[in-house]
């Protein structure tokens, strides 16, 4: 049950955390009009949404791959953790931001330290909002495994991967990365691992998918395309 809900948040994040958000203004609106006790908005709702964020991180890793046609690509599940987490924050800002706007409009001071307060939660919503919101994670494109990640990026051709050993699962769900021509994979900005993965994707299953790219060129150029998803999902869960 617990699986198949987090399926349901993966599929309509974004209309989630709007969700979130409306429920947060809503939340902060009461706690003010002392319709309801912030202790429990706090402990109840933002501390179950940071549970949330824990449990999905260790149990939803489906094996599966969303189509992407612009560029065309395969991506990786939805990471749900940083979603979840996400909306623990947008609770938390909902009550601190009501608290600090009533004490400006009763004109309580200091008056500067709310709005600094307020701008600080601000910003600390909009920036779990990027973190979740953004198309970070791995795909998998014609050219080879991109890893797109906040601060950097890593880029490798499948050229560049060991033909018999190219991934291999580790724990945490994420994949051990082997390569025959290291001298083409490709960094940006901040360091990302250049030797493992972490994803959505159930582990063992991206393994499977790459392997088959790295051993069956023909292939890659049909990535990005319906036809090719379904092929490669078939043939990934049978390999599995």
């Amino acid at each position: 049950m617990l699986t198949k809900g987090l399926g349901v948040v993966a599929g309509s994040k974004r209309l989630f955390q709007v969700g979130v958000l409306i429920l947060a203004v809503v939340l902060g609106i009461l706690v003010q009009a002392d319709r309801l006790d912030a202790f429990v908005v706090l402990l109840v709702l933002s501390l179950s949404l940071v549970v949330l964020s824990v449990l999905a991180a260790y149990l939803y890793h489906p094996a599966a791959l969303v189509l992407r046609p612009e560029p065309p690509a395969f991506a990786t599940a939805t990471n749900l953790a940083p979603v979840f987490m996400a909306a623990a924050f947008t609770i938390l800002a909902g009550v601190m931001v009501g608290e600090g706007v009533s004490d400006i409009v009763d004109g309580e001071p200091p008056r500067a330290l709310n709005v600094v307060m307020i701008g600080f939660w601000v910003l600390v919503v909009g920036l779990h909002l990027y973190l979740s919101w953004g198309s970070f994670g791995v795909r998998l494109r014609p050219e080879g495994v991109y890893n797109r990640q906040p601060l950097g990026s890593l880029f490798v051709p499948w050229e560049a991967f060991a033909p018999g050993c190219p991934a291999v699962p580790v724990k945490g769900n994420g994949l051990a990365l082997y390569y025959q021509r290291p001298g083409l994979v490709r960094r940006r900005g901040l360091p990302v691992g250049a030797n493992s993965l972490l994803t959505g994707t159930d582990a063992t299953y991206l393994a499977h998918v790459i392997q088959q790219y790295v051993s069956s060129p023909e292939h890659r150029p049909a990535i990005g395309t319906e036809a090719e998803l379904r092929r490669v999902v078939a043939t990934a869960i049978l390999d599995m």
